[in-house]
């Protein structure tokens, strides 16, 4: 993705927002790796998202980093999952900003959240704010996606249910499918 912004300041500030992005979401501290069972999130609490800087010497200069970004792969193994580049002002005040994620942990609506939070954590930042971060965790309870009450309605409920499955598979015969053969003129037997 592709955002151009006005008025960002200092490469520090870039990278003190990521920092704080990445301690607020956890898969950005995550690398997959191909194990012997397959592929596995691995956590790596020390990595960094890494952040190129470029110069703007002309005005079609982000075409062709954008270009070059999307041909270079993410070395989900060995780096984090997101990249930025950062292309720097230009004379009427705007840098541009490319971001590029493994779609193995984020979707695009969360991706436009994701990034609306970082240039949140720059503004607060910018602003000298206090940034409070609340870290999310890899994986929410169970229990708080699909809120189940262990009470004696849903017990009935869920007991009823059983029943009328095995009731239905009980009951219900197969239904055989007539079986039709073509030859090779395309005329039925």
């Amino acid at each position: 993705m592709m955002i151009k912004v006005r008025g960002i300041s200092t490469i520090e500030t870039i990278s003190s927002a990521l920092k704080l992005l990445q301690k607020r979401h956890p898969f950005l501290q995550v690398n997959i790796v191909n194990g012997k069972n397959g592929l596995y999130f691995s956590y790596q609490q020390n990595q960094e998202i890494p952040l190129r800087i470029v110069k703007k010497n002309k005005n079609s200069l982000w075409k062709e980093i954008l270009e070059e970004e999307l041909n270079c792969q993410i070395d989900s193994q060995h780096n984090c999952l997101l990249r930025v580049t950062y292309i720097t002002l230009s004379e009427d005040n705007t840098s541009e900003f490319i971001f590029l994620m493994n779609h193995a942990i984020c979707d695009g609506v969360s991706f436009l959240k994701l990034c609306n939070t970082f240039f949140g954590y720059c503004e607060q930042i910018i602003n000298g704010e206090e940034v409070i971060i609340q870290p999310l965790t890899l994986m929410p309870a169970p229990e708080s996606l699909l809120p189940i009450k262990n009470n004696l309605l849903f017990k009935s409920k869920r007991l009823l249910s059983i029943i009328n499955f095995v009731f239905n598979q009980a009951i219900k015969k197969p239904h055989l499918l007539k079986k039709e053969v073509i030859d090779s003129k395309g005329t039925e037997d």
